[in-house]
């Protein structure tokens, strides 16, 4: 998909937690294993700072038990409430009943919705330099929003090829071009499927958007519990989704579906109540607007950018192909201080880090670093996790099912991802006729049913200070002071119902969402929580107290980390 440098993805799940933070670290590292920087982070030891501060990890908070039962799903409730167990003043077992629910309300119905831009009495002005740039506070709506669906659509849709593990499908013209990308695999597909002399240019009347309904995308979207929905404008092949005047037979308008394809979803997400970005790459592979060097000239990236802001009016600005470039070269500081002082959309647009080289994990309203980057620690700046469910951004026809990640692995990293201050994009790569694959729809699904009565942990959240999140024992709190733990594993392994609270301050009640009859015990610093028949994983647990632990900061300021040389920026797919 894209190419930026920040922290390393690329270890699997099982040695993922080894990295974790210690409880005495106050940073977190970002950026690559050979060139790492930290960034600030928050941790109930660390020293006051402004912004989204909250815990850090500790690998110690959970505790392994063992037990002898049998894992099962237990379907619930859609309308379920919580369900409230034992006073804190017993240490003997309680079992509650599943049709109390202790003055608490529906989980959804405590949700926020994340809409609304950021507000101000009166009104800032911010000029071309960073310490301006850097000082505007992050709109509330992003902060809230936790979750998102990305986009990759485009002509790679079409031959929609790439070797598993050797980058993805969007990425097929250039490994035409430099076939050293994947040893030469892309090119001997292209020659035998379509001739040696067959140009990439010819794929566009192919890419025809023949099925597509953009309601019903949106209609997707909504229902996996998306808040904000980001659209490829233009990837590095230079193909734009919209009428272009910079890229005339370069666009859907002149060539293929002849149809403005931003205009159509972005009226279709918005009728969904959900925010709607766009992604624009400032690389282009395109020759005829290049500087010969994969570059695309200052000036059609100026009018690409007043012309997609000032038509479609995105709430989210995502760049990407910064690599080899400064943003002086992109005049990226001017361009942010017109969309922040003039635009239509200044005080609610966001925009990410990738905005010429250097700047990634120094400006931007959000970091995202590197494609799947996961923070170490629980991050002062807000971030992004960017992230596809398959082994490609755009559609690859090649893909075994089993290359698709499933619900629980989406789950886990949405929790993790939220407790440590960031929001999760989840990317789908949908055909060049524009239908969505099983897989990813069934994704998205999987995650909106967990959302639909688990949200209230998630949205309008930050993570919470007086905790270390663990491997598999996450906090958050929302704006009213309400505490959650979200547990993606039972303490013992999956044949376990048994959940184990350490390191925390000792809850008052402790309330499963949605309803489910659990038992609890205080005892020795702990809360032991046993869930009286099977659950599926992940759970979430309301933890009532009498007096209220410290709740959220102020979710729309963030604090900028002392300047450091950044690592070198990488080419990545």
């Amino acid at each position: 998909m894209k190419g930026s440098f920040g922290g390393s993805r690329g270890m699997m799940n099982s040695q993922r937690h080894a990295t974790y933070c210690s409880p005495q670290s106050h940073t977190a590292t970002y950026g690559s294993q050979s060139d790492q920087r930290q960034l600030p982070m928050m941790g109930p030891t660390a020293p006051p700072v402004s912004g989204n501060t909250r815990g850090c990890t500790n690998p110690e908070t959970c505790t392994t038990t063992t037990s002898n039962s049998t894992s099962t799903s237990t379907p619930t409730s859609a309308a379920a409430t919580a369900t409230p167990v034992a006073d804190a003043s017993s240490t003997s077992s309680t079992t509650t009943s599943s049709t109390d629910n202790g003055g608490v309300g529906s989980p959804t119905s405590t949700c926020g919705t994340g809409e609304g831009s950021h507000s101000r009495g009166h009104r800032r002005t911010y000029t071309a330099d960073w310490a301006s740039l850097d000082a505007r506070p992050l709109p509330k709506w992003y902060a809230d929003a936790k979750f998102g669906v990305f986009i990759h659509w485009g002509v790679y849709a079409v031959p929609a090829f790439a070797v598993h593990k050797r980058g993805g499908a969007e990425w097929y013209l250039r490994k035409l071009q430099t076939p050293s990308r994947d040893d030469g695999a892309t090119r001997q597909h292209h020659s035998e499927m379509y001739g040696p002399n067959f140009p990439y240019s010819e794929f566009a009347p192919q890419f025809n958007a023949s099925k597509w309904d953009p309601n019903e995308w949106a209609s997707i979207f909504a229902a996996a519990g998306a808040k904000y929905v980001v659209l490829t404008s233009k990837h590095h092949e230079g193909f734009c989704l919209w009428g272009s005047k910079m890229h005339p037979q370069w666009n859907a308008v002149d060539v293929g579906p002849h149809r403005d394809l931003i205009k159509a979803l972005s009226e279709a997400v918005r009728a969904k109540g959900m925010k709607f970005g766009l992604y624009y790459s400032l690389l282009e592979w395109s020759s005829d607007i290049s500087d010969g060097k994969n570059i695309a000239r200052p000036n059609v990236v100026a009018s690409d950018l007043r012309e997609l802001v000032q038509t479609y009016k995105p709430s989210v600005l995502w760049f990407d192909g910064n690599w080899g470039r400064t943003a002086e070269f992109w005049r990226t500081k001017e361009f942010l201080a017109w969309l922040y002082n003039e635009s239509d959309v200044r005080d609610e647009v966001v925009v990410n880090d990738r905005l010429g080289e250097g700047c990634s994990g120094f400006h931007g309203d959000f970091y995202n670093g590197r494609d799947r980057f996961i923070a170490t620690g629980t991050l002062v700046h807000k971030w992004e996790c960017c992230m596809t469910i398959g082994s490609s951004w755009g559609h690859n026809s090649y893909l075994k099912p089993s290359y698709y990640k499933r619900r629980d692995e989406l789950l886990r990293t949405l929790i993790e991802v939220v407790a440590k201050n960031g929001n999760l994009l989840l990317n789908v790569g949908p055909t060049s006729e524009g239908l969505i694959v099983d897989e990813e729809t069934s994704a998205l699904l999987d995650i909106g049913s967990w959302l639909n009565e688990r949200g209230c942990a998630i949205f309008s959240t930050s993570p919470w200070p007086r905790a270390h999140n663990a491997g598999c024992v996450s906090y958050t709190v929302d704006e009213r002071g309400t505490v959650y733990a979200l547990v993606t594993s039972p303490s013992g392994g999956s044949s376990s119902t048994k959940i184990i609270l350490r390191g925390i301050p000792r809850p008052s009640r402790i309330v499963s969402i949605p309803m489910e009859e659990i038992t609890v015990e205080f005892s020795n610093g702990e809360s032991v929580v046993r869930f009286t028949h099977m659950t599926q994983f992940p759970v979430v647990l309301q933890l009532q107290y009498n007096e209220a632990p410290p709740g959220p900061t102020n979710n729309n300021t963030s604090t900028t980390p002392t300047a450091t040389p950044p690592p070198p920026m990488t080419n990545t797919s």
